[in-house]
Formats: structure tokens, C-alpha cells, sequence
């Protein structure tokens, strides 16, 4: 919609300034137009306004973490890029871009975000629909509040059968009904990949979804 193309718009702007700042190298080129396109058909625009906006602040008061920034934040950029074409990912792919992820969430909310990631390694090679867990985590933060006083508490960990995400259920206030648009496309992408759907669980204190693993051929 139009605020989400302001948001894209102004990343756009934030993205030429974080490099005008860091220098001309290939770790902080300015993305592509049409990289930027598919930035924003696969990663919320505010993620990507904030995190800039995170990145801005941090060149100024330290560099060494504006550094640590830039390489997670290229991991989730890249990471993005290569499965935009790709019906599946292995589950170490998934929980490496997850890692990224919330350390760039850790970085913007400090104590705010707590992340637990406990993944059996004999299913690293089991695979997902790629971008599964980001749908997740992206939902957890946009619809609960993320801070010191009230931690948004993210564990990760696998069954023999399934990638299980768990968050604690902190309702922000306003309205921040979701379309569930992002749960919907997963869910319809594992229709043309398996025979098992993705399992929501939630109580008053907890939500939780299970992805089921498909088999490596």
C-alpha cells in the first residue's frame, strides 16, 4: 500500500546515506533498484527502515557493532536474494538466516528481544519453504510488545518431525490486527510442497507454530 511505498521510498534514501557514511567498498554499495524491488516483496519495509535507521545511529556512537550490523544485516539481504527463486531451503539455511535476524532485532530492542534456538542437528538437512521462520518472528514482533520491562521471549527448537516456534503473547495496544497474509502464503505454498499444513497453537500466554519437515529427496 502507499505507506508501505513511503517506507520502501525513504530505506531507498536511508540506504545511499548509511554508504555516503561508511565509504565506497562492496560491503556498503548501495543496493540495485531491482534489488530494492525484491526487498520489498519479501522483507516487511519497516524492517528495513528500522534496521537502517538502526545502522545510521550506530555509525555515529560505535563503530565496531555498526560493523557487526552490516555483515547480519548482509546475511538476511543475501539470504533473501538467493531463495527468492527456490520452492525449499534446508532447515540449517532457515536457522542461519533466524540467527541474523534476531541479532538485528537484539540490536534495536537490546533486552527487549530474547531468543532461544535449539535445533537437533539430525534434522539440518530436512527442508522448509523458505522464509518460514522470518514469517513468524516478523508476526511475534508486530504484534507484541518488544521491551526491557516486557521481553519478547522467541524459542526455536525441533521435533523429530517439525521446526517449532514458540512466543510469549504480549498484545500491543492500537490496532494491529493482522491480514495474515504472510501465514496464508506459507500455507499455500506448503500445500504444493507436502501433505501436512502448518499447526497454530495459541493460548492467552503463548503462541506457537509448528512447521512440519519435508523429507530431502
Amino acid at each position: 500500500d502507499k505507506k508501505d511505498e513511503k517506507f520502501a521510498t525513504e530505506a531507498e534514501a536511508r540506504i545511499a546515506a548509511v554508504k555516503v557514511a561508511l565509504g565506497d567498498d562492496t560491503n556498503s554499495r548501495a543496493f540495485t533498484k531491482e534489488e530494492i524491488e525484491t526487498l520489498k516483496k519479501q522483507l516487511d519495509p519497516h524492517f528495513l527502515f528500522n534496521s537502517l535507521n538502526v545502522l545510521a545511529s550506530l555509525i555515529t556512537k560505535d563503530a565496531g557493532k555498526a560493523q557487526e550490523f552490516i555483515d547480519e544485516f548482509s546475511s538476511v539481504y543475501r539470504y533473501t536474494l538467493e531463495v527468492i527463486d527456490k520452492q525449499v531451503v534446508s532447515v540449517a539455511e532457515e536457522i542461519d538466516f533466524a540467527r541474523s535476524y534476531l541479532f538485528l532485532q537484539r540490536i534495536r530492542f537490546g533486552e527487549g528481544v530474547q531468543a532461544e534456538i535449539d535445533v537437533d542437528p539430525a534434522v539440518l538437512l530436512h527442508l522448509l519453504p523458505p522464509l518460514a521462520v522470518q514469517i513468524l518472528l516478523e508476526n511475534a514482533l508486530k504484534h507484541n510488545i518488544a521491551s526491557p520491562a516486557f521481553p519478547l521471549r522467541v524459542r526455536i527448537f525441533s521435533t523429530d518431525d517439525a521446526l517449532i516456534v514458540v512466543n510469549n503473547v504480549q498484545k500491543k495496544g492500537g490496532d494491529t490486527r493482522s491480514r495474515g497474509v504472510g501465514l496464508a502464503n506459507l500455507a499455500a505454498r506448503y500445500a504444493l510442497l507436502a501433505d501436512e499444513q502448518p499447526k497454530i497453537m495459541q493460548t492467552a500466554a503463548e503462541y506457537q507454530v509448528r512447521l512440519p519437515l519435508i523429507e530431502p529427496n
